[in-house]
Parts: structure tokens; C-alpha cells; sequence
């Protein structure tokens, strides 16, 4: 059975082996894939032509993102803050904590893939380490 394709389905409802299946899944792991989609895109586009940032920093430092995205894009920083809507959500998540053995078995699976993206591209991926 493909997750992608039962939709309304309760979290609950899921197998644990569906689950562990739809992650080990070809297309699952090419999204997850960051190293070779970065190395696309700075193949196409060349090295300096992206910023590479971390999702993380959305939540603990948006104001400092946006102005590095700024900078990256020659835009002034110079910004109105108060009045600009960076701490607004959209489209937030569910929140559903995840399950332990599903922590644990997406950190094996990835844990190599994460090191050598902090190596390649030069990022700081520790907090992605689990």
C-alpha cells in the first residue's frame, strides 16, 4: 500500500512497516537527496549563485535569514521590521510528534547522507545529527 495515495487516512491508521516502507522508498529518498539536488543546481547555475540556508533558521533567527537573503540577492537590508511579516506562519505543520523507532530509523538511514552534505557544501548540519 502507497502512503502517497491513501489520503484522509488517521495517523493511527498507518503500519509501522508502511511507514518504514514509504521512507526507504526510491522517491522518498530522492527528496530527501540535498547533496545531489544541490550539486544540480550549482551545477546549472554555478556555486555562488546559491544561497544555501537551514530550515531551522526560519524559526530561531528569521530576521538574520532574510537579511542574508537579501545580501545574497544585492538587495538592500535595510528593512522596515516592524512592519514586515517575518514571524508570521503559513501553511504550518501538523503537530504530531514523531514516533521513536521512526526517529531512530530515519537517523540511520540519513546520518551518513547528512555528514557528507555539512562536508561538501561546507554547512553546519549538527543539529540535524541525531
Amino acid at each position: 500500500m502507497n502512503l502517497m495515495t491513501q489520503r484522509n487516512r488517521r495517523f493511527e491508521d498507518v503500519r509501522e512497516s508502511e511507514f518504514l516502507a514509504h521512507f526507504s522508498s526510491p522517491a522518498s529518498l530522492a527528496r530527501g537527496d540535498y547533496e545531489t539536488i544541490l550539486q544540480n543546481w550549482t551545477a546549472a547555475f554555478g556555486p555562488n549563485s546559491l544561497w544555501i540556508g537551514m530550515y531551522e533558521d526560519l524559526e530561531s533567527r528569521p530576521r538574520d535569514l532574510l537579511s542574508d537573503v537579501f545580501a545574497h540577492l544585492g538587495l538592500s537590508t535595510t528593512v522596515d521590521w516592524p512592519d514586515f511579516p517575518y514571524r508570521q506562519k503559513v501553511f504550518a505543520g501538523a503537530a504530531v510528534a514523531m514516533p521513536p523507532q521512526f526517529a531512530e530509523f530515519l537517523g540511520n538511514l540519513y546520518r551518513p547522507r547528512v555528514a557528507r552534505l555539512g562536508d561538501r557544501f561546507g554547512i553546519d548540519v549538527s543539529r540535524w545529527r541525531f
